[in-house]
């Protein structure tokens, strides 16, 4: 996934052997993996305003994770458990930033939305 300013292309991880997050800085042809605390990145969307990406991660125990990172910083600033779901491929934010599309090969329909919102205290 591109930032929306092309500056950025992020891919995931597991596309190319490596932990994490892989990502490329189009303007100084620089490239760095973002560390996430779950392992493995399988899929990776961009926020519309391009502040946040959004990777779906294996987690060790099972299932999968969700984790938010900054973009302005590349670090990861949160993680949700997807219980009972396995290897999500597919991942899309919504053009307003709010929701987010889940799939995989077993799922003909898709899931509820995970909702963005503030860190849970």
């Amino acid at each position: 996934s591109f930032t929306p300013d092309g500056r950025y292309l992020a891919i995931p991880g597991s596309e190319l052997g490596a932990f994490g997050l892989w990502v490329g800085d189009i303007q100084t042809n620089q490239s760095f993996v973002v560390p996430l605390s779950t392992g493995t990145a399988y899929a990776v969307t961009i926020s519309p305003d391009g502040n946040t990406a959004i990777i779906c991660a294996a987690a060790g125990t099972g299932g999968e994770v969700l984790s938010i990172v900054d973009v302005e910083t590349w670090t990861e600033t949160r993680a949700q458990s997807l219980v009972g779901l396995d290897f999500i491929p597919h991942l899309r934010m919504s053009p307003n930033g709010l929701y987010i599309a889940l799939a995989n090969f077993s799922i003909l329909s898709p899931l509820n939305p995970f909702i963005l919102g503030p860190p849970e205290s």
